[in-house]
């Protein structure tokens, strides 16, 4: 997608919408880069929005769960329950070291 400055480091930023989706994101006040580190080097991931994320707790783990939609399956690793309401955990780790991702964040 391109690059941004971040305290003087220049960081590759990646609409994660586009990577996963293969739909570019729509850009407004609610879009947000989060940055992480993969393999030493800092990258920019571009989000819809952040939403408030209640605390999970391992008492609240889904077991045997699987994510419908099977272009987040390989990034969904576990789910958890919070008032009636089933949320997946999207792993940045497992984002990271796919070989799709490695070669997009160069």
């Amino acid at each position: 997608m391109g690059v941004a400055n971040v305290r003087g480091n220049l960081v590759s930023v990646i609409d994660i919408k586009c990577f996963v989706e293969g739909e570019r994101s729509t850009h407004n006040e609610k879009s947000r880069v989060l940055v992480i580190r993969q393999q030493g080097s800092l990258v920019g991931l571009l989000v819809d929005e952040i939403l408030v994320q209640p605390a999970f707790v391992d008492a609240n783990l889904r077991e045997g769960e699987v994510e419908e939609d099977e272009r987040y399956r390989r990034y969904i690793d576990r789910f958890y329950e919070t008032n009636n309401v089933v949320s997946g955990i999207f792993s940045m780790a497992a984002l990271t070291r796919t070989p799709e991702f490695i070669q997009a964040a160069v």
